[in-house]
């Protein structure tokens, strides 16, 4: 599989998994948020609030992921790229060969 799509569902479990959790937990959650009022209501505006915190969550994560994703990426490219250019090897062998004339020159001079 793709890394990308690894991240992706990656997230989407993390979400659900998270989300069951908070459903199954909010009842408890609003006896401690709110003692004392104890109504349906209640109940279902802590699942959807804590469902909405749990998916902006999950959301912001999976972007700040896939940027840093990007970047090692385009920092992989580049080094792959400038390691070896094509040219690198004869750009080498030119100026040791120069290097050599010269370094001979300077020698026989002395």
């Amino acid at each position: 599989m793709k890394p990308i799509v690894l991240i992706i569902l990656k997230h989407i479990i993390i979400w659900i998994s998270l989300s069951a959790l908070h459903f199954f937990m909010s009842e408890q959650i609003t006896k401690w948020l709110m003692p004392g009022y104890d109504s349906v209501q209640a109940w279902i505006n802590v699942v959807i609030g804590g469902l909405c915190i749990i998916f902006l969550l999950t959301l912001i994560s999976f972007i700040i992921t896939l940027k840093d994703f990007k970047k090692v990426l385009k920092k992989k490219y580049r080094m792959e790229k400038s390691v070896n250019p094509p040219h690198f090897h004869a750009i080498y062998q030119e100026f040791t060969a120069e290097y050599d004339i010269n370094t001979s020159i300077k020698n026989e001079r002395n």
